[in-house]
């Protein structure tokens, strides 16, 4: 049953003040239920909009409204939990990436400032200033820390999820690495990687999904 459900997609129908429509047994067309929906805003509510953007959960939504039986309702608040579990569970993941990635920028920044400052000490010969030691360098090949090694395992803390990232394809561990650790946008991924655009999103998306899988199984153990 979804009656216990935390999140009910009613709930959202209900505050635009049409709690009645899912019970509206007539046939409706698709047009007219984008404009119902545009109309009374439903679709500024992101969880919603990005819920019914998907082609088979609008499918859904449609049938329940031409023939609100009770299978059909408990149909779309199924389709819906399992759309908000995977929003939460993927800003749940991209937020733990993010603060992996600032911690690691803020250690190599500290790193840099403590250099830094080594550097900047006078050198001395024969009690007379020689310059700092920054003075006497030439560095061709400044530090990056994406090419000494950094790699999305070693920016990791949480147990369950390191652990989760070995069920990953080298595809798919390759894309996320570029994504959150070397924090590029899909389009500078796919470059780096010679693939599509879209073959980047589709590989995070299904990374993220068997992710997600992967931490369930383990909390339930």
């Amino acid at each position: 049953m979804v009656y216990n459900l935390s999140i009910r997609f009613t709930f959202y129908i209900k505050r635009k003040n049409i709690g009645g429509y899912l019970e509206m047994n007539i046939q409706t067309e698709n047009e007219t239920i984008k404009n119902l929906l545009q109309k009374n805003k439903i679709m500024n509510k992101a969880l919603v909009r990005t819920f019914l953007e998907n082609k088979d959960n609008f499918n859904l939504f449609e049938k329940a409204i031409a023939n609100p039986t009770q299978e059909n309702r408990d149909l779309v608040e199924k389709a819906f939990q399992e759309h908000y579990e995977k929003v939460r569970f993927d800003f749940y993941f991209t937020n733990l990436i993010k603060r992996a990635a600032v911690d690691f920028d803020k250690k190599i920044r500290k790193i840099n400032e403590r250099f830094s400052l080594t550097l900047d000490t006078p050198t001395t010969k024969g009690g007379e200033s020689g310059g700092s030691i920054i003075d006497l360098l030439v560095d061709d090949n400044p530090y990056n820390p994406f090419e000494q090694g950094s790699t999305l395992n070693g920016e990791i803390t949480n147990e369950l999820l390191f652990q989760a990232l070995e069920y990953l394809t080298d595809s798919q561990y390759k894309i996320l690495e570029l994504l959150y650790v070397k924090n590029l946008t899909n389009l500078e991924a796919a470059k780096t990687a010679n693939v599509s655009a879209q073959y980047v999103s589709q590989t995070q998306k299904r990374a993220l999904q068997k992710l997600k899988t992967k931490m369930n199984y383990s909390v339930g153990e």
